[in-house]
């Protein structure tokens, strides 16, 4: 197989966007630090855990590791 049929080229630019994932993250903690029954902690938590998602996502097929790519298309179903 080429490799190039299968890279995806990622600028570097976008791995800026971990700082994302990582700011709702330390919101969260800090919130469920102070109050863990609020409605809120499950906002944050969304936030955090689907940008933490799409930008793994981004990273492993910018990464042009193959198998790491056919094994998180295979657990992630991304053809339905």
């Amino acid at each position: 197989m080429n490799d190039a049929a299968v890279w995806v080229p990622v600028p570097a630019m976008f791995y800026w966007g971990w700082l994302v994932p990582l700011i709702f993250g330390t919101i969260f903690g800090w919130r469920y630090h102070r109050d863990k029954v609020r409605l809120g902690n499950g906002i944050w938590f969304s936030l955090f855990f689907y940008s933490f998602l799409t930008m793994l996502a981004i990273t492993i097929l910018g990464s042009n590791i193959h198998w790491l790519i056919i094994i998180s298309g295979t657990l992630l179903d991304f053809d339905s």
